[in-house]
């Protein structure tokens, strides 16, 4: 992935049009980050919202 790539619904997200329900996904995806838990990781990478595009 490169820098200037974009994933799941970025763009939506900056223009203000995803919500609440996003922003706690995004969330999520940060926690299991910081919690460097790899089996959660992949399963939400796998969900449409985390797909590069």
């Amino acid at each position: 992935m490169l820098p200037w790539d974009e994933w799941g619904r970025m763009t939506e997200a900056y223009d203000g049009a995803t919500g609440e329900d996003y922003d706690r996904l995004v969330d999520s995806l940060a926690e299991a980050c910081v919690k460097d838990a790899p089996e959660r990781l992949a399963a939400m990478f796998a969900r449409e919202e985390f797909t590069v595009g």
